[in-house]
């Protein structure tokens, strides 16, 4: 089973992708905040990570901050980016500091399953069911 931890301030959002990566057979765990998302990186193991970019303060893209030590203490998870926020720059951040894919807000769930299975199965492609 694969497992998967999605972070996102937003309860209803978060509990909603968890419910339905659930249902594909993910085990999932979930986080509202970067200090128990951070927590939960530290002591278990995932292979793919989605999140959100703007976290808690809404004041700017802090989930910037969290790639790094997503990557060191999970680095073979695989790791996808959502943000409201379109800035070129904040993308090319988010890449360059280890995110694996970057998709702006709103995305539909299928279209967030789409593109992790195509991260954590390399041989599946994104454009598949």
């Amino acid at each position: 089973m694969k497992r998967l931890l999605i972070v996102d301030d937003e309860p209803n959002v978060l509990l909603g992708m968890k419910r339905y990566f659930r249902s594909l057979g993910f085990e999932v765990d979930g986080a509202e905040e970067r200090e128990e998302a951070e927590a939960l990186i530290a002591h278990s193991r995932y292979d793919g990570v989605i999140l959100d970019l703007c976290l808690t303060t809404g004041h700017g893209p802090d989930g910037l901050e969290i790639i790094p030590y997503i990557r060191s203490h999970c680095p073979d998870a695989r790791l996808l980016v959502l943000s409201a926020v379109g800035a070129p720059d904040t993308q090319s951040e988010a890449i360059r500091l280890g995110a694996d894919d970057y998709l702006q807000k709103p995305q539909g769930l299928a279209e967030l399953h789409r593109h992790l299975r195509a991260l954590i199965e390399p041989d599946t492609p994104r454009h598949a069911s």
